[in-house]
């Protein structure tokens, strides 16, 4: 089954109410929520100011992927819900199995993202 997750990361601030409920109308299964901490990824996206906004603004679940240092001691940070989706770097933390049993806690999908230079059998333990 396709699932469909908009990125909200390029859209103006100032019109995100208005692309929420267009998209909310579109029935889309969530909404994509990069989230950048200016040290594991070097640009800054969607804070947790912006993320309660958003959670207000719909009822869909989101899909977060974590681009920030050791995302096990921020994830509290985002008020991660069941049903959502989040996406971890392993490149991005000493302890990804912290990572992933605190997700599971949340109930939340979990996924472990990889940089392109990243070999895939270090996927493997996971």
């Amino acid at each position: 089954m396709i699932k469909v997750s908009p990125s909200l990361m390029c859209a103006k601030f100032t019109q995100l109410e208005e692309y929420i409920q267009l998209l909310d109308q579109a029935e889309v299964d969530f909404f994509h929520i990069d989230v950048m901490d200016g040290t594991f990824a070097p640009n800054f996206v969607f804070g947790t100011d912006d993320i309660r906004t958003i959670r207000e603004l719909t009822n869909r679940p989101l899909d977060f992927h974590l681009m920030v240092d050791d995302p096990a001691y921020k994830l509290d940070w985002f008020e991660i819900r069941k049903g959502d989706r989040v996406a971890v770097h392993l490149e991005a933390q000493e302890n990804t199995q912290l990572s992933l049993n605190k997700l599971r806690e949340f109930e939340a999908e979990v996924f472990l993202a990889i940089e392109v230079d990243t070999q895939i059998n270090k996927l493997e333990p996971y």
